[in-house]
Formats: structure tokens, C-alpha cells, sequence
């Protein structure tokens, strides 16, 4: 919340996997501690908001298994939604890590614009992706 700082229509957030809900968890919070308001943009990069499906990364699947379900339980995406300012959802359609369909659940849920950008994976570098010219297209419309 203190990285955001407040709400208003020159600030924009752009998030990446986990960061996206937390990111969202922040500004409802935001929006509840003030007298509303909302961002001008938030760019949401493979997101999700449910239970992840195995991925085959030991560390992830343990905290999937085990700490995941109490941090997403309470999010209110569709209640968060009109604090958020303009939404767009970027998404890869081969990402190992967040099933594709969790990333247009979390779209539908905010009634977002969604991009996919083919082979990017889980846009990590190790993953071959080191620019996102995506994100500055949601943050520049």
C-alpha cells in the first residue's frame, strides 16, 4: 500500500503472477481507507486469483498446496474492480506456471481487456522474455 501511495488517475500498477491480487488486495484496501477514488491503469501480467494446478516447481507447489488458499480467500476482484481505473490483462498462451485460463478468469472478473503474447511462457528472463512492450501499449491507450 505505501509503494502506491494513493489513488488517483495519474498513478498506474502493473504486476506480475502473485503481485496481481496483492497488488488488487492493496488498492481495495486503499480505496476503503480513503474516500474511494480509483488508478488510472492497472496492467495485470499472468495473473491469477484461484488455486494453481501443479507446475512441477517443488517450491511453488508447496506454497500452492499450503499457503496459497488463505492469502486469495477475501479478494474481491469484482468489487475492486472500479478502483482499478483501466484494466488490461496480458497473458502467454504457453505459461507453465499459471494455467491460461486462470489469467482470463482473473480478465473476466475485472472485465479487462486481455492480450496474449505468444510463447512468452511466464515472462521470465530465464524464460527468454527481458521487454514487455505490452505493458507500456495498456499503460500509453
Amino acid at each position: 500500500m505505501n509503494t502506491i501511495g494513493s489513488l488517483g488517475p495519474e498513478v498506474a500498477v502493473v504486476a506480475h503472477s502473485l503481485g496481481c491480487v496483492t497488488a488488487v488486495r492493496a488498492v481495495e484496501r486503499l480505496a476503503a481507507g480513503s474516500a474511494g477514488g480509483s488508478l488510472g491503469a492497472f496492467v495485470a501480467v499472468s495473473p491469477f486469483a484461484e488455486p494453481l494446478t501443479r507446475t512441477g516447481d517443488a517450491g511453488l507447489d508447496a506454497f500452492a498446496a499450503d499457503g496459497l488458499g488463505p492469502f486469495l480467500a477475501g479478494a474481491d476482484l469484482p468489487g475492486a474492480g472500479p478502483h482499478l481505473g483501466a484494466v488490461t490483462v496480458i497473458r502467454s498462451d504457453d505459461d507453465p506456471l499459471v494455467a491460461p485460463h486462470l489469467s482470463d478468469a482473473f480478465a473476466r472478473n475485472l472485465q479487462a481487456r486481455t492480450v496474449v503474447v505468444p510463447e512468452a511462457r511466464h515472462f521470465l528472463a530465464a524464460h527468454g522474455v527481458t521487454e514487455l512492450p505490452e505493458v507500456v501499449e495498456a499503460l500509453t491507450r
